[in-house]
């Protein structure tokens, strides 16, 4: 589960950053500690460091629709896979 944790919250901040947010801030705020994101092969985070993050995306960038529009960015064959796991 890790990875997939990983590749989403990558997903996430790479987004993010297209949309002029620090991935710096998003993980400090979120309480995830970036340099180990990176460098490890597997990371695995609690349930509040996620919700953080998606609060922290959707505060800092002003769009309450966030997630949505993240979602747009991502294929229905990658949606159904993150769907099964």
């Amino acid at each position: 589960m890790g990875n997939q944790q990983k590749q989403f919250v990558m997903g996430m901040l790479a987004y993010a950053s297209q949309r002029d947010l620090s991935a710096e801030k998003l993980c400090r705020l979120s309480d995830i500690d970036l340099s180990t994101l990176m460098e490890s092969e597997y990371s695995n985070f609690s349930t509040k460091q996620l919700n953080d993050l998606w609060m922290n995306a959707c505060h800092l960038s002003s769009d309450p629709h966030f997630g949505l529009h993240l979602g747009n960015r991502y294929s229905l064959r990658h949606s159904v896979l993150w769907a099964r796991s």
